[in-house]
């Protein structure tokens, strides 16, 4: 996704590798979470960066 920018939600679901009603559960957690978006309900899905996880993920980015 990171080198893709987005993905639909199928192939999202086939890159977890997991069982498909599994995957499915685990992108709508995601995306409740904003971990991931999307523009329309069955839009294809990209990273998202909550307030809350971007400075785990992005140390130092900015100075709070």
């Amino acid at each position: 996704m990171l080198l893709r920018g987005s993905l639909t939600r199928g192939e999202a679901a086939r890159a977890t590798r997991l069982p498909e009603r599994t995957a499915r559960t685990v992108i709508k957690q995601l995306l409740e979470e904003n971990l991931l978006v999307s523009d329309t309900p069955k839009g294809r899905v990209r990273l998202g960066v909550p307030a809350a996880v971007a400075n785990h993920w992005f140390p130092n980015l900015y100075q709070l």
